[in-house]
């Protein structure tokens, strides 16, 4: 499928140049998603024939994930996602982009998911879901939140956003980390921008000796921000 894996298996990367190693890392990429395209070929027949694909996996994959990726493969077969298995067989969409519209093509316009597939060359996975919630349908829902005090005697607070709020909400967060980070690390704002989550990211970067220290920082201008 792909020779780059027998190169790496054969070893000696060693010797490999920097440029040989990062040309091989998208054609590994492409591989994989020939792989699932292949994959979701096979799982949507054996669903046309009144199969369940999702209980052959065994332990390989979760219950959940196994459905999910059976329902991609109908919606492939379907003809709903058009161009999206093109794109999946030629790398220039992943499994978790098209499971993205997968996921969201009944609440979609009509022509939609075809108008948004080229952004999956251009946005990540996390960044593509919400391109393709904000043409999404809304989901009528009643949202609430709570509140309490930990067992340190901080308190915590929970809030629930339907679809399109939720996506304005977690934008608008975002853009204050965002901001933060280019403040905080001048030298590598351009890094940040390909490096979501920001919670995960800014705790890799804390100081080791002071974990608590630098969060409850980010919080206070966290919190500074959003008054």
């Amino acid at each position: 499928m792909c020779d780059v894996h027998e190169l790496v298996e054969a070893g000696g990367i060693d010797s490999w140049s920097d440029a040989r190693i990062m040309a091989s890392l998208p054609r590994l990429e492409m591989s994989r998603g020939r792989s699932d395209w292949c994959q979701a070929v096979l799982l949507a027949e054996l669903a046309r024939r009144g199969r369940a694909p999702e209980t052959m996996f065994g332990s390989k994959l979760t219950a959940s994930e196994a459905q999910r990726r059976t329902k991609t493969a109908v919606a492939l077969g379907d003809g709903s996602l058009p161009g999206a298995a093109d794109a999946l067989a030629a790398g220039d969409a992943t499994l978790a982009h098209v499971n993205a519209l997968a996921e969201l093509k009944e609440r979609l316009p009509e022509g939609a998911a075809a108008k948004l597939l080229p952004l999956a060359k251009k946005l990540p996975p996390d960044k593509f879901r919400r391109a393709v919630l904000r043409l999404a349908t809304p989901v009528e829902e009643i949202a609430d939140g709570s509140t309490g005090q930990s067992s340190t005697g901080g308190r915590w607070f929970r809030f629930s956003f339907d679809g399109r709020e939720g996506t304005i909400v977690l934008n608008g967060l975002e853009t204050v980390m965002d901001r933060a980070w280019r403040r905080d690390h001048p030298e590598r704002a351009e890094e940040k921008l390909d490096r979501p989550p920001y919670g995960q990211r800014l705790a890799a970067r804390a100081p080791r000796d002071g974990p608590r220290r630098v969060s409850w920082q980010h919080r206070r201008r966290l919190r500074r921000q959003l008054d």
